[in-house]
């Protein structure tokens, strides 16, 4: 009988860290479900800009906009040049680019993003598959008490 407290004990242990290593995946997969949200939001974001420059070209010179200095809090100003850009490229430099140059930028970014989105998703995916074997063993080890 010592022997199957021996027995029973290992398996116990060995279930016990198989649990832990699906609650450390388990842990993994939700951090990379976040990054996916920013991701997509990221993405909507970018979206959103492309669509403002495409309004942007529309535009007439002088015409009075509001312009957001904070949340709800907004000072009125008028366009002086529809065809040219300011984008800033770190460290407080900017650079003059077309509205069509800015577009391309902001489509550049967003495939970059896509990309990485899918490379998460495949990494997730391991993951889960992962995940799945764990259960799959511990519902074997449990079966087998």
């Amino acid at each position: 009988m010592p022997e199957n407290k021996a027995v029973t004990k290992q398996k116990q242990e060995q279930m016990q860290k198989k649990y832990q290593e699906y609650q450390m995946i388990d842990q993994q997969m939700k951090q990379m479900q976040q990054q996916l949200e920013k991701f997509d939001q990221q993405v909507q974001e970018l979206s959103s800009i492309n669509d403002s420059l495409e309004e942007l070209k529309q535009v007439k010179e002088n015409t009075e906009i509001l312009v957001s200095m904070s949340s709800g809090i907004f000072v009125k100003a008028a366009i002086k040049d529809t065809k040219e850009l300011l984008i800033n490229v770190g460290a407080n430099v900017t650079v003059e680019k077309s509205v069509d140059e800015t577009k391309q930028l902001i489509s550049s970014q967003q495939q970059e993003i896509l990309q990485y989105r899918m490379r998460l998703m495949e990494q997730m995916q391991l993951l889960v598959n992962h995940a799945a074997g764990i259960e799959k063993e511990l519902t074997d080890m449990a079966s087998n008490n």
